[in-house]
């Protein structure tokens, strides 16, 4: 498992979005590329079978699913097959509470 991938990561990188100063296609790709690692090296099973933990809480597992999975809910839902041709996805800012929510929701136990 990537060492860069923490709680503290994710909530950085949340701030930073809110902060316009990652863009929220990236820290959607963040999110991307953990749930990616965490289902690609069976670290689910390896959770659930109780032989180690994530490298996030599972409350900001959660949180990078929740991510990664409306990143591509909201592009699907918003723009049409045409546009995708030509969207930069750089410019595509999730709604703001989205991203406020998250991150109270990571400092909930």
């Amino acid at each position: 498992m990537n060492p860069a991938y923490s709680d503290q990561q994710l909530k950085e990188r949340i701030q930073l979005a809110l902060d316009d100063n990652i863009t929220h296609e990236e820290l959607a790709d963040w999110c991307s590329r953990y749930m990616t690692d965490v289902y690609r090296n069976d670290h689910y099973l390896i959770t659930t079978d109780g032989r180690g933990p994530y490298p996030l809480s599972e409350q900001a597992t959660e949180v990078a699913n929740d991510i990664d999975a409306q990143w591509d809910l909201y592009l699907a839902n918003r723009y049409s097959r045409t546009e995708w041709q030509t969207i930069d996805l750089a410019t595509i800012r999730l709604p703001r509470e989205w991203l406020e929510k998250w991150l109270i929701d990571l400092t909930r136990n």
